[in-house]
């Protein structure tokens, strides 16, 4: 077996060299009358070149172009059924969450998956884009962070991009921000069932960028209502005992009222205005521009709109 490679090897070598030679002298030898033309059709060229280039072009391509075909169908067929055999997870996120810089506090989670560029934004008390100037991580070798820009206590994004490089485990992620001291700790964690596309950390402190106004009340470390006003934000996984009332008059706005319980009723207004009146008791400004304010259940709501106070009426249920 051997032997026979080793001689169809050096027959086809042979017939390689020979038809090589023969296109390399055709030419000249053309010229001085020895050889036929370059053009002469096949049939005319004597039959030993054309047995040399029949046994070189078989050992150099031996697959015939049919099965050349099939061959890439079969693979692009395969490459595919690779790729769409990733499942995609059966549920994603985009969230908020809450952060004190207070001793005690809880850190923010941010749930990961592979193959998923998870996008974690930090804004101030008022909403404001906080820019991030660096961050570590406890485990690099498990997950991969990135930030465009920012290094060495400049301002840079106030977001970070973040996906694990495995398919289990967990890691610190701490996270400075521009001019604060006490840096940010969170948790990643890889989540394949229900990882983030887009967490929002809103700290409870005034940023570089904070706005003035009413919503710098909100600027305390946040209680058991703030955090319910989280999902007013995202007008989702509301409790069950809060119904959306009808507002008129204004846009961009829409409020609940809460049914059942003890005292007066409280009401929930998201909106991207303020509101003047009636008197409101506690207000979350989000990183998109809306406000999320808490009151007592009023039928009429006053607010400024492009610097016009609007009345606005409520169909309380």
């Amino acid at each position: 077996m051997d032997i026979g490679f080793r001689c169809g090897s050096y027959m086809a070598c042979r017939a390689i060299a020979a038809f090589g030679m023969c296109l390399m002298v055709q030419p000249v030898a053309a010229q001085q009358g020895g050889l036929p033309p370059v053009n002469q059709p096949i049939d005319e060229i004597p039959a030993e070149q054309v047995e040399f280039y029949r046994d070189a072009l078989g050992n150099l391509l031996p697959v015939p172009p049919e099965l050349i075909r099939d061959f890439n169908s079969r693979l692009l067929l395969n490459r595919q059924i690779a790729a769409d055999s990733t499942p995609a997870p059966p549920k994603v996120f985009s969230e908020a969450d809450l952060v004190t810089l207070e001793p005690g506090g809880r850190p923010p989670v941010a749930r990961l998956a592979p193959g998923i560029a998870t996008v974690i934004n930090f804004s101030d008390a008022t909403g404001q884009p906080w820019p991030v100037a660096g961050y570590v991580i406890g485990d690099r070798e498990a997950f991969d962070v990135l930030h465009p820009g920012g290094v060495d206590g400049q301002q840079g994004p106030s977001h970070l991009a973040a996906s694990p490089l495995r398919y289990a485990g967990w890691t610190n992620l701490v996270v400075t921000l521009a001019g604060q001291a006490t840096p940010v700790v969170m948790s990643l964690v890889v989540d394949m069932a229900a990882p983030h596309y887009r967490l929002d950390v809103q700290v409870m402190e005034l940023g570089p960028n904070a706005s003035a106004g009413p919503a710098l009340r909100a600027a305390s470390p946040p209680s058991a209502g703030s955090r319910q006003m989280l999902h007013f934000v995202a007008a989702a996984d509301l409790p069950d005992h809060v119904v959306e009332a009808v507002i008129e008059n204004v846009g961009a706005t829409r409020v609940w009222v809460s049914q059942g319980g003890d005292g007066d009723p409280a009401m929930w207004v998201r909106t991207r205005h303020t509101l003047l009146g009636p008197e409101w008791t506690d207000v979350l400004s989000a990183p998109n521009g809306v406000r999320i304010y808490r009151l007592d259940a009023a039928s009429m709501l006053l607010f400024s709109v492009s610097g016009r106070t609007v009345m606005a009426r409520v169909d309380l249920p």
